[in-house]
């Protein structure tokens, strides 16, 4: 059922607080749901409210509002607000609202809201809610006033939170001379003689008699002389609030001009990071498209160059050396974007460089070692193997500092990544797997720079030795080939030469084993 109703109410789910109101857009369940809401506060910075304003403006439906929305929510029930609200839970509500005049039991109207605040007081304590409909009325204004002022000053003491409206011009003053108290009012339109039922926190209302009668038709001549029985102070008081009524309404005016285009500009903004991530995802999008493809045509160009490379192999009689098309292959690779990034990235500071330090070329993925620095230390001449070139800083990367120069090795050298040494041992391999090695073996010691090198195929029943000086004398990478124990002393790398005698040498390196060089 309540789940029904509060469908039904289009509710809005409340917070129990510790004698807090905070009422947005409420109103009473019993009204159309296009009547006009009220904003209320109590409890937080003042526990006393005094709403003042004309006859049918509003302000005993305000006290029934707030009393019945109080009920509910401790009740269980969804309020009938704009959004969820805050009320204070109490132990007590106390209410007079309405007159309770009886001729039966010889009650006037005045004694009838007496009765009603003398037994309140009795029970009231510091968790209770007070309403009090037209407090001191029915009695003469002076002591009607005085007499609901000592009435709230007590209700302040024993700290009850308390609604209370009145006509009384004294209880407006009260409101700005008690820290606990705060004035409100309900709105009234001089101008079509009508209220709009909007309650106004922190404006006195005003009584408006005069204006109304003059709107009316009341002769002017009486009005003016309504006027002279008006007490000057009276006056500049009601002139004051119909100022701050006016100043009121102007900034209400503005905070709504200002919310509309908070909520605009937002509205804009989040529209515009909507866009903003759109683009960044398309431009993401399109790179990795590029990517892609760029990638897949230079895998394309590079199987194209390996078949190339493989048919020109297996022509002996061509003039193309094939560290040439090596270089090219390498040169290919390096056009595929992953790798050209890396470069980038690699190559934004200049490192500090020095002669003989061993290097990276970080473009070419090739290790070397630097000959010469120029005199800015902006570019330097890197030996690459057998090659030397002059390489921007950014684009090295140091390995290892100098110790004394560096002489290049007759034991072995380095192409790329890679160690290349001054032998190779085929021994036991089938001819095929050998000759593939040998061929793989001869492309890496030409790009290193090697100009001699040491094959060795062991003896065996003679097949593998035979293929392999066959293949060396037919081979274009190959200058000349033979067996190395045939080959002059000088030609012998210094580690296969004998200490006691510089004039021999020992071969083969382990028992049983033959070998032959061949000589780029």
């Amino acid at each position: 059922m309540r789940r029904r109703y509060a469908r039904r109410i289009d509710g809005k789910r409340p917070q129990l607080t510790d004698g807090v109101w905070r009422l947005y857009g409420a109103r009473h369940p019993q009204l159309h749901p296009e009547g006009v809401p009220i904003d209320v506060e109590l409890g937080a910075e003042f526990r006393l409210l005094i709403i003042t304003g004309p006859n049918t403006g509003g302000k005993t439906v305000t006290l029934k509002t707030v009393g019945l929305l109080t009920l509910m929510a401790m009740s269980g029930l969804f309020l009938p607000t704009r959004r969820e609200s805050e009320v204070g839970f109490c132990a007590d509500v106390f209410v007079d609202i309405g007159d309770e005049q009886s001729i039966e039991q010889s009650l006037s109207t005045f004694s009838s809201h007496m009765t009603n605040i003398i037994r309140m007081l009795r029970e009231v304590r510091e968790n209770s809610l007070v309403l009090l409909d037209e407090l001191g009325a029915g009695t003469d204004p002076t002591e009607g006033s005085a007499l609901a002022i000592a009435i709230l000053d007590r209700l302040t003491q024993v700290g009850a939170r308390v609604m209370a409206t009145t006509h009384y011009a004294e209880l407006k003053g009260y409101a700005f001379h008690n820290p606990h108290a705060m004035n409100a009012s309900m709105e009234f339109d001089v101008a079509s003689l009508r209220p709009t039922y909007r309650l106004l926190m922190g404006v006195p209302g005003r009584s408006n008699a005069l204006a109304i009668a003059q709107r009316l038709g009341l002769p002017d001549d009486i009005l003016a002389a309504a006027r002279e029985h008006v007490a000057e102070t009276d006056v500049h008081v009601e002139e004051l609030i119909g100022k701050l009524e006016a100043a009121n309404r102007e900034a209400e005016r503005l905070r709504d001009e200002a919310a509309r285009a908070w909520m605009a500009a937002r509205a804009q903004q989040e529209k515009l990071d909507a866009r903003e991530m759109a683009l960044d995802k398309e431009l993401v999008d399109v790179r990795e498209r590029a990517r892609n493809e760029a990638a897949s045509i230079v895998e394309q160009a590079q199987q194209e160059a390996e078949r190339i490379i493989r048919e020109l192999r297996q022509m002996r009689h061509t003039s193309v050396k094939d560290h040439e098309l090596v270089e090219l292959r390498k040169g290919l690779e390096a056009l595929v974007p992953e790798r050209r990034a890396a470069t980038r990235r690699s190559g934004k500071t200049s490192p500090k460089l020095a002669a003989y330090q061993r290097v990276r070329v970080v473009s070419l993925g090739q290790k070397g070692d630097v000959v010469e620095v120029a005199p800015d230390h902006k570019s330097a001449l890197v030996q690459l193997g057998a090659m030397r070139m002059k390489v921007a800083a950014n684009d090295l990367e140091v390995l290892a500092e100098a110790a004394e120069p560096v002489a290049i090795s007759h034991s072995k050298r380095r192409v790329g990544n890679k160690d290349v040494r001054m032998q190779l041992d085929v021994r036991g391999e089938t001819v095929d797997d050998a000759l593939m090695r040998i061929d793989k073996y001869l492309d890496d010691a030409v790009v290193a720079g090697l100009s001699r090198i040491v094959i060795i195929h062991g003896k065996g029943t003679g097949a593998l030795k035979a293929a392999i000086r066959r293949h060396l004398q037919g081979h274009p990478q190959v200058k000349t080939s033979e067996p190395l124990l045939k080959a002059k002393a000088e030609t012998v790398p210094p580690s296969y030469r004998c200490a006691s005698n510089a004039g021999a040498y020992h071969w083969p390196p382990s028992p049983g084993s033959q070998c032959c060089a061949a000589f780029a």
